[in-house]
């Protein structure tokens, strides 16, 4: 927006709201003011009336107008030194989907119909589900499908059989419809792959969280795979990488560990023998996971160009699909569940909201959200 069609624009609002022609030297005037306020509110999306503020009047008060940030509680324009559109940050993940006889392989006692196809629908489900929009995804199996003799290969899973894919999306579901158990459960070398595809990600996109999925029905059993090595290999990448685990069937020890050592807590367990509760459950399972790592998290800004971040005057902004926008208070501790906070206080790369908040975030997909810079912090009050 240049600066004269921001001009123009405050002088035809203010004759047209005030239905006469002023002073030019006190136009002027309030041009400066206006374009600069309108400047920075469109700078953070904020589009309001920003030429409306006349001078004091003799009594101290406004002689008119209304207050240019009316939608925005407590925030005055004339502190604003800039902002930016937060972006949520994305989520990448690596899915690693147990295909052993088990699951359903009619030659070792396995019926298809009980485990591998529910499970399939579930994930189908998943995979094209309008809401699992900003998620992309990974689809690997175990045992390595393309060539058994790679079954023990950690390298061969690093590839995964459906790549970095942006979801909502049918290749997944036409992927899994053309793949059949088979073989024993060879979760070390599949989760070593899966670990370092995902590290691989992690440094691409530095800007996404990304975590892995595995889906499986047993306990490790083959290529030197235990649940003490696979634990072991989860656990040292925790921290950064979280692992969930859906077990498909009864609950196993065995599972349990992985899960706990995988960092993302306790296993979600699918029930089987009714096939349409156990895509049910698998798809709740998924839906879970995805709203536990769609958190709010927003990559903090850089303040404007030739400025120092003051992390007592950042503000975040809330706009609503259908509302006025409205500024969130902060909260270190996120004591009432609403708000927001930094992830570190002391060096801040993220702006969290707090969990209440979160959820009406996430349940309003037009929403938006801004970092201001320049007004001193509101609190919860």
């Amino acid at each position: 927006m240049s600066s004269v069609v921001m001009a123009d624009a405050c002088r035809r609002q203010r004759r047209l709201r005030r239905g006469m022609l002023v002073d030019p030297d006190r136009q002027e005037g309030y041009d400066r003011r206006c374009m600069r306020t309108l400047s920075l509110l469109f700078l953070v999306g904020t589009m309001v009336s920003a030429c409306d503020r006349e001078p004091a009047g003799p009594d101290g008060g406004v002689d008119g107008g209304v207050d240019d940030l009316s939608v925005i509680p407590s925030l005055d324009a004339a502190c604003a030194i800039g902002g930016a559109k937060a972006m949520l940050r994305r989520l990448n993940l690596v899915v690693i989907y147990d295909r052993s006889g088990s699951m359903g392989d009619p030659g070792v006692g396995g019926d298809p119909a009980t485990r591998w196809i529910p499970v399939g629908e579930g994930l189908k489900a998943f995979f094209t589900d309008a809401d699992s929009l900003g998620v992309n995804a990974t689809l690997q199996y175990f045992p390595y499908k393309k060539n058994d003799l790679e079954a023990c290969n950690s390298s061969a899973y690093f590839f995964p059989d459906v790549p970095l894919t942006a979801l909502p999306s049918t290749v997944f579901g036409d992927n899994i419809s053309m793949t059949t158990p088979k073989g024993e459960t060879p979760t070390y070398p599949a989760v070593q792959g899966a670990i370092a595809a995902a590290q691989k990600i992690a440094k691409d996109d530095t800007n996404a969280k990304v975590a892995i999925i595995l889906v499986t029905d047993g306990e490790p059993n083959s290529c030197g795979s235990s649940v003490q090595n696979t634990s072991g290999a989860l656990a040292a990448v925790a921290a950064t990488i979280p692992t969930y685990v859906i077990g498909v069937g009864p609950s196993q020890q065995a599972i349990i560990d992985i899960a706990t050592a995988g960092g993302a807590g306790a296993p979600v367990f699918v029930s089987v023998g009714d096939p349409t509760q156990t895509r049910a459950d698998l798809l709740a399972a998924l839906t879970k996971i995805r709203g536990q790592q769609v958190a709010c998290e927003f990559a903090l800004p850089p303040p404007p160009q030739g400025k120092v971040l003051d992390t007592e005057k950042v503000n975040v902004l809330y706009t609503p699909s259908m509302g006025a926008q409205q500024a969130l208070g902060y909260d270190a501790a996120c004591a009432t569940g609403s708000g927001w906070h930094y992830d570190d206080p002391g060096k801040p790369t993220k702006v969290i909201l707090c969990p209440t908040t979160c959820s009406t975030v996430q349940k309003d997909k037009g929403a938006g959200i801004d970092i201001l810079f320049g007004c001193q912090t509101i609190g919860i009050l």
